[in-house]
Formats: C-alpha cells, structure tokens, sequence
C-alpha cells in the first residue's frame, strides 16, 4: 500500500503516467516494507503511528496463539481495542483479550499509557484513582 502511495505521489509530481517494470515494482515495495519495519523498532514511531502499530500488533498476537480461534466478532473487538489502547487512559474488556494484548511479547499497555481490565472492581477503583487524582 505504501509503495502505491508513493507510486501515485510520483505521477502527480512527474504530471504523466509511470509504468515500473515488475523488477522496480517489487523493489519499491521492499523498500517500503523495510522502511516500516526499521521505523517501528523505534519507540517515537511507536508513539506517533500507534493506531497502526496496536492494530498490526493484535493481528500478529492473534495469530500467534494457535489456541485461540477466531470469531467474527473478534474484528469489532480489535477495532474497540486499538482505539482505547491508543488515545484512552483505561480498557474495560473481557478476560481473552485482555490476556491478548496485555502480553509481554507486544506490552501494548505501554504505548499510551492505557491499562486494561477485564476485572469491573479493579476497574472502579483505577477510575476512582484516576478521577480522584484530577
């Protein structure tokens, strides 16, 4: 996707039509991929894209664990996470996703600052801190 963005960006600003060849297309979009990859080893980029970064995170945890099965629902869920992850100060959800994305492999938790609970008297008494604390 990147490497189409960049495509288009550049026909724009040539102000014609360019037509890779297959070889420089397939470079393109390693390129974009490597570029990804090394900027998400740094923590800013984590910060700044972290809508990303979360979504990209959950899908790679998910898949990971062979013992859970996907439900359809599951999309909404991640869809729900990845935004309270990324701009709120608590997650109330239940116990598998919390387990989910609350693992040391991917300590989502971190990226903002959002804590996760699947527990509603753990959850109550960190938002009674928090509003207690304003």
């Amino acid at each position: 996707m990147a490497a189409d963005i960049i495509h288009q960006l550049a026909e724009k600003d040539a102000g014609r039509e360019l037509s890779p060849t297959p070889g420089e297309r397939a470079n393109s979009v390693n390129i974009c991929r490597n570029l990804l990859y090394h900027a998400f080893k740094r923590p800013e980029t984590k910060g700044a894209l972290r809508c990303i970064h979360i979504g990209a995170s959950i899908h790679a945890a998910m898949r990971w664990d062979k013992r859970r099965q996907y439900k359809p629902n599951d999309y909404y869920d991640f869809e729900h996470a990845t935004a309270a992850l990324s701009y709120c100060d608590a997650f109330l959800t239940e116990r598998p996703l919390r387990d989910l994305v609350t693992r040391p492999q991917i300590n989502l938790e971190s990226i903002n600052g959002c804590r996760v609970f699947s527990d509603i008297e753990e959850a109550a008494d960190y938002i009674e801190r928090l509003l207690l604390s304003e």
